[in-house]
């Protein structure tokens, strides 16, 4: 099945951020640690 490659572009950028930016519970787990 072929993978047109703007959708294939979206989806890298898409899961490159979301693994760059924390989500609300590493900043939790993190201001917990930071006490």
């Amino acid at each position: 099945m072929p993978v047109e490659s703007h959708l294939l572009v979206v989806f890298f950028v898409t899961s490159v951020v979301a693994m760059v930016i924390p989500g609300p519970d590493m900043l939790f787990i993190l201001g917990c640690g930071m006490r």
